[in-house]
């Protein structure tokens, strides 16, 4: 089996984004895609590389949940009927509490969440979206340079259960350990 270069794996993020883009409906004009566009298109591309265990049912969708004024949520909820995820559909939740949250494959935490962080909450993805505590969840979307990006908490991916691929550690803006 031949390793992917890190410009070849570059090149396949920079056309997975392109193409969510456009599943997004922001390609078809003239003008850029605006940055929650670009943050479902991180999240969406994240749960391409993602393993959870025990494995999600293969007759169930991955369904994402929003905790917070999440910046993304709109694009994400747009984009939900229109794509899948390792041959899942894909479904979208408003929660408004952590007790709410055990049918989530993933929790995206916004701002204006004030409540307690999820800890050991069994396999589940946790991503922070402009939330204030970015290293209590697995994923933090950050902006740098007008660009959008992402850290990984590696000890709460590890205490979740879930595994990255290779690819999209290398992605990674940092990765704290």
């Amino acid at each position: 089996m031949q390793i992917a270069s890190k410009s070849q794996v570059k090149g396949c993020w920079l056309l997975l984004v392109t193409v969510v883009s456009m599943l997004l409906g922001n390609l078809a004009s003239a003008k850029s895609p605006d940055e929650a566009s670009l943050r479902a298109a991180v999240v969406l591309g994240i749960l391409r590389f993602t393993e959870w265990q025990p494995p999600i049912d293969s007759s169930k969708p991955i369904t994402i949940c929003f905790l917070g004024d999440v910046q993304s949520k709109d694009k994400l909820v747009q984009a939900s009927s229109r794509v899948t995820v390792k041959g899942h559909a894909v479904d979208t939740k408003n929660v408004i509490s952590l007790p709410q949250t055990d049918v989530c494959s993933v929790l995206i935490i916004g701002d204006e969440w004030s409540g307690q962080y999820p800890t050991g909450v069994g396999s589940q993805l946790t991503v922070c979206d402009s939330c204030r505590f970015g290293n209590q969840t697995a994923i933090n979307l950050v902006k740098r340079n007008q660009r959008i990006g992402f850290e990984i908490n590696m000890p709460y991916v590890q205490a979740n259960n879930i595994s990255f691929s290779s690819s999209l550690l290398e992605l990674a803006s940092r990765i704290n350990r």
